[in-house]
């Protein structure tokens, strides 16, 4: 994907307005993430070479600012736009590369992948225990 390309995506994707529907079902189950999909949290990614914002992080205790000591991410991948031929890397490397890169600038980042959500129940005890391994904010 050239980077006109990743450009205008990135675009659209910080217009949107609200969560989509595996983002909403998420924030349901977990009301203590913030959704951040909309563009609201930005963060340069050096692995990346680029800005990215994630789907959700958990606040951090100061409440004049939410994101300031923020440390921890949640994305939400869909199979289509985080598949193979989207990326061009294999849905683990993407996954590996993705968490790296958050790890880089001290974020703790879990992945929860589009088909995860047909399996409710164990997908909620691997978010649960993401979050009760994460920093305390």
């Amino acid at each position: 994907m050239s980077d006109p390309q990743l450009a205008a995506r990135a675009l659209q994707h910080s217009r949107r307005s609200g969560p989509n529907s595996l983002e909403r079902r998420l924030q349901e189950l977990f009301p203590s993430l913030l959704f951040t999909g909309d563009g609201s949290f930005w963060k340069f990614l050096p692995r990346l070479g680029r800005n990215k914002n994630p789907d959700f992080v958990l606040p951090g205790p100061h409440p004049d600012s939410i994101f300031r000591d923020a440390s921890v991410a949640v994305e939400v991948f869909g199979s289509y736009w985080h598949g193979e031929a989207k990326t061009g890397k294999s849905v683990v490397e993407h996954e590996l590369e993705t968490v790296a890169a958050w790890n880089d600038v001290g974020f703790k980042c879990l992945v929860v992948w589009e088909p995860e959500f047909k399996d409710e129940r164990r997908m909620i005890k691997r978010i649960e225990e993401f979050l009760a391994r994460a920093p305390s904010s």
